[in-house]
């Protein structure tokens, strides 16, 4: 029986019993055990300690409740004698208050009777302390360490040469993909699943209903689905130009990233989106169900009740909370398994096809927009974080839809041997092709990006700000399509290293500009005006004059017109060359 269910598991997935079958050794399992254990041992030795004595607890404690009614009264008293005292300048014309100052000072002083101490109240927050920090190294340990074995495993597969094999065997993309992410960090699911009990028995001892505890075990379950997907989409589509790296740089850009959701806290614009891809977003729910007032520990979440999106308070209950994180989770997920899928089957296509592309920045711009609507205004400037979500979704296009070299070629060869309906043809492989260039549909994304901005500017945006908004997007849109076609016509190099020649150029359109402007006009009155040839010119929109607005735009389209037209000679000219070496031969 248990060899015919070992046997029906080794159909349902070969490539998690090969993953398996690797890292479950006898020393990487003791090891594992041993980590985790050692982990728990300190966590809780680390706390108890602290365990107070009854000399530690005065009256205004909170483990001394009985009494903190008649300590606040003394307080009261206490400072209402002290103004009026230091209001008198002379110490010894109120010799009857300076006494009875004194005698409450001691009663401020006092220590609380030990039959009056709470201690299962100190023993609540003790467990919560522990549910705390087992949940912080739970995540930090699952999302930055699963990361970097997932990233790396695919670089070492890629290095040895055996992921183009994987590639040829039967099991299907999903099969070996899900086989990777669920087979790669197992040790690292076994460490965690040993700290579940303790884990589980700190949070019902601080009184955290279980049903709460095992909603945030399905955030985390979602949120490393997230992180290890796109981990997995890293480690296939960088292997080829990152020479080891990029399992570092995942895991170290992911650490930075978790540590900025975990830290910012709630203001009411664009960037609280970030606080949804954080887990312990749910802590300060699960602290609430203790009777504890949660005050930013270990993390900056105390504020997490002000998330709104699209005007609904999602942050009022930890369930709408909770249903918005999934729901973003699910939203990003299902796109980078578009991506994952796609790039495993063929590394030589576009990571998502161009009708993908436009539903995603669909999704992308309601959700980004939903976070933003609160603040969309020109004075504060909080609206130019839908242009910042919007760089980085472009950014992403330019990556899952510029087909290289030689696919443009075979592209251009067969655009030269079909004569007829050219034109018709030409313009639906433009906008739905696999292998044309990316422009047009670089421009059709940014379209509905802009169209859904243009349409909130005149529900939302006061008459006398609607102007400004408008020119913001216009010229947003004209620097993101030249940034779209320098990275296309790079594509067209002839080093092997092309794409990492096109992001470093668009890169470098990006920055440079704005360290010039940072280095030569940061002492002039005119500074943020400037800025209206960057790639954050929304900041200069009320302070740049008309002139400088319009010339701004102007030249950008005339140099992405230019690098369209350099781009067409070339494929032109690689179209003719391909037919006269099939003519010749």
């Amino acid at each position: 029986m248990n060899r015919l269910s070992l046997l029906k598991f080794n159909e349902w997935n070969p490539q998690l019993v090969r993953e398996l079958k690797g890292r479950f050794q006898l020393r990487n399992i003791i090891v594992a055990i041993g980590l985790s254990l050692l982990t728990q041992l300190v966590i809780f030795l680390s706390t108890l300690d602290k365990f107070p004595l009854a000399k530690d607890i005065n009256l205004g404690d909170k483990y001394c409740p009985s009494q903190n009614q008649f300590f606040n009264t003394s307080q009261t008293e206490y400072w209402r004698i002290y103004d009026k005292i230091n209001a008198a300048g002379n110490l010894g014309k109120y010799p009857d208050l300076e006494k009875q100052l004194q005698e409450l000072d001691e009663i401020r002083n006092a220590v609380c009777p030990q039959d009056l101490i709470d201690f299962n109240r100190w023993f609540m927050d003790y467990w919560a302390n522990i549910f705390i920090w087992i949940s912080v190294l739970a995540i930090f340990g699952l999302i930055v360490l699963g990361t970097y074995m997932l990233i790396n495993d695919l670089a070492t597969e890629e290095r040895r040469g055996t992921l183009n094999f994987i590639r040829l065997s039967p099991q299907s993309s999903q099969s070996i993909l899900i086989g990777k992410l669920l087979g790669v960090p197992s040790l690292l699911y076994l460490g965690i699943f040993l700290a579940i009990p303790f884990h589980l028995w700190a949070g019902i001892s601080a009184q955290i209903p279980p049903l709460e505890i095992f909603s945030f075990y399905g955030l985390t379950v979602a949120s490393c689905a997230f992180f290890y997907s796109l981990a997995l989409l890293v480690g296939v589509t960088s292997s080829t130009w990152l020479h080891g790296l990029q399992s570092w740089i995942g895991s170290g850009i992911t650490l930075i990233f978790l540590c900025a959701a975990n830290s910012k806290p709630i203001i009411s614009e664009g960037w609280d989106w970030l606080n949804l891809f954080s887990p312990l977003c749910l802590i300060r729910y699960l602290i609430d169900q203790t009777g504890n007032h949660y005050s930013n520990y270990p993390f900056d979440h105390a504020n997490i009740v002000q998330l709104k999106w699209f005007g609904l308070n999602i942050g009022a209950n930890g369930i709408s909370l909770l249903a918005l994180a999934l729901l973003n989770y699910g939203f990003l997920t299902y796109w980078i398994w578009q991506a994952l899928k796609r790039n495993y089957q063929h590394p030589n296509f576009p990571s998502l096809s161009k009708q993908q592309s436009y539903l995603l920045t669909l999704n992308f711009t309601l959700m980004n927009l939903g976070f933003s609507l609160s603040k969309f205004e020109v004075n504060n400037g909080y609206y130019g974080t839908i242009f910042i979500g919007n760089i980085f979704l472009v950014l992403a296009l330019i990556l899952a839809l510029s087909p290289q070299r030689q696919t443009l070629q075979d592209w251009v060869r067969y655009r030269v041997e079909r004569k007829k309906h050219r034109w018709a043809n030409l313009a639906k492989d433009l906008i739905l092709g696999e292998k044309s260039p990316a422009i047009v549909a670089i421009l059709i994304n940014l379209l509905i990006a802009s169209t859904i901005w243009i349409v909130t500017i005149f529900l939302v945006v006061p008459p006398s700000d609607k102007g400004e908004m408008l020119l913001a997007v216009a010229l947003h849109c004209s620097f993101m399509l030249l940034c779209a076609s320098i990275a296309q016509l790079m594509a067209m190099m002839k080093t092997p290293k092309r794409t990492l020649w096109a992001m470093g150029t668009v890169l470098g359109v990006m920055i440079l500009p704005l360290l010039f402007i940072a280095v030569v006009f940061s002492a002039k009155p005119d500074y943020y005006a400037v800025f209206v040839v960057s790639v954050i010119s929304y900041v200069s929109i009320s302070s740049a004059p008309f002139s400088l607005i319009l010339t701004s735009f102007m030249g950008q389209v005339l140099i992405t017109i230019l690098c369209n037209i350099q781009l067409t000679r070339l494929l032109k000219k690689a179209g003719e060359s391909e037919m006269k070496a099939l003519v010749s031969s």
